[in-house]
């Protein structure tokens, strides 16, 4: 689920042709690491071609047309493994969550590389992340994950308080690279790899009191 939301966060920003080969190469590795642990839990083949797909992406990185269709594919695949064990709404969500945050992070860091990209991307991308996150959260409360029980109390206060802080933090990146100045977009990147733990938190803690 994480690899795929992972290569299709990527889909778009490789079509704005913002960042270059490099960064659609790192994406392409970052979801292929992720999916690797589908293969480990014996997910099916179609997980195995999405990582086939990963690495053409990666191959073709210099060529954002097909590096977008292989990184869609390869989601497609990812989505299809991970629907088989958990359901398609709850893997399309906690995809949009997981992968607009961490794509977040990776494109943050880009900044590095290339400091004149424009920042609309990185809204854009932390939108994502905020509305799959707000998505994910619903589709979890409606299946039970605030109905912890009485032998997982903890369980379900963590569950609420990592979404919440989950959402305060991804509306604080809105509100961060509303600021002038490269270091807007520094502050950004922290309040993302903040919020890669929380949100990681909340859709793993959410399905194992839903699930």
């Amino acid at each position: 689920m994480w690899a795929a939301g992972v290569a299709a966060a990527g889909v778009p920003i490789v079509v704005w042709k913002i960042a270059g080969r490099g960064f659609h190469a790192l994406v392409a590795g970052v979801a292929g690491l992720l999916g690797l642990g589908a293969l480990l839990f014996g997910a099916s083949w179609t997980a195995l071609v999405a990582l086939v797909a990963l690495a053409l992406g990666a191959a073709f990185a210099g060529r954002p047309v097909v590096t977008a269709l292989l990184f869609a594919g390869a989601a497609a695949g990812l989505l299809v493994a991970s629907a088989s064990t958990g359901g398609w709404l709850p893997a399309i969500t906690g995809a949009a969550a997981l992968g607009g945050v961490t794509d977040g992070m990776i494109l943050g860091h880009w900044y590095l590389v290339k400091p004149r990209m424009p920042r609309w991307a990185l809204h854009r991308v932390n939108l994502v992340g905020l509305i799959g996150l707000l998505a994910d959260g619903a589709v979890l409360v409606g299946g039970g994950a605030l109905v912890s029980g009485d032998s997982m109390p903890v369980v379900g206060w963590a569950f609420a308080g990592l979404s919440v802080f989950s959402v305060l933090l991804l509306v604080a990146v809105g509100l961060a690279l509303r600021e002038p100045g490269y270091s807007a977009v520094m502050a950004a990147t922290g309040l993302f790899y903040l919020a890669e733990l929380t949100v990681l938190g909340a859709v793993v803690t959410g399905r194992y009191i839903a699930g």
